[in-house]
């Protein structure tokens, strides 16, 4: 049983204290590998952190940093003795692998080159204009214009009577002049 999940570890597990930067109930993976049986692996992600291999309670445990930078690889090897019996894990393994020197697979980069192109179009669409450079800098202490813009979208076009919004980047940047999607 793999699963994969949005989720992170809620723990230092060198202290076994709560990480102070996590929400209650935010990320529970380890909770979900110490409590729920017949599961062997979890791929998280979610804390941005790179864990090459953790295994707890015999869950195989690995999340492979963020933005992309790494994947995880994870290897299990099967046994069947008999066909009259279940298969059986004989190892399980996990390792991080950096992507940056990985050449792009040119028969999947020929199947999706139609969808890739769409979608570059249709991100190249100008949907307004920003009278000035708008960041996402000191938007976690002072009200900021990049902040609105994203209240104002979610309540006009997701017909919202709430929103709420949080700056998950602080070097976010929108230019002078169109914006495109």
């Amino acid at each position: 049983v793999v699963v994969a999940t949005h989720n992170g570890l809620e723990e230092n597990l060198r202290t076994g204290r709560p990480n102070p930067a996590n929400v209650p109930n935010e990320n529970t993976a380890l909770r979900i590998a110490r409590e729920v049986p017949g599961i062997d692996v979890m791929l998280l992600g979610h804390t941005h952190m790179e864990i090459s291999s953790l295994v707890v309670n015999g869950v195989l445990m690995t999340q492979a940093d963020s933005w992309g930078r790494k994947l995880s690889r994870v290897d299990v090897y099967l046994d069947k003795d008999d066909a009259s019996k279940p298969w059986r894990i004989m190892s399980k393994s996990a390792q991080t692998l950096r992507v940056d020197n990985v050449e792009a697979d040119a028969e999947l980069v020929k199947i999706a080159e139609p969808y890739d192109k769409e979608t570059q179009t249709w991100l190249s669409r100008t949907i307004g204009e920003s009278s000035a450079d708008l960041t996402a800098q000191q938007s976690t202490f002072q009200d900021n214009a990049l902040m609105d813009l994203v209240h104002r979208a979610q309540l006009d076009f997701g017909k919202a009577d709430v929103s709420m919004t949080a700056p998950l980047n602080l070097s976010t940047r929108v230019a002078k002049g169109p914006i495109t999607v």
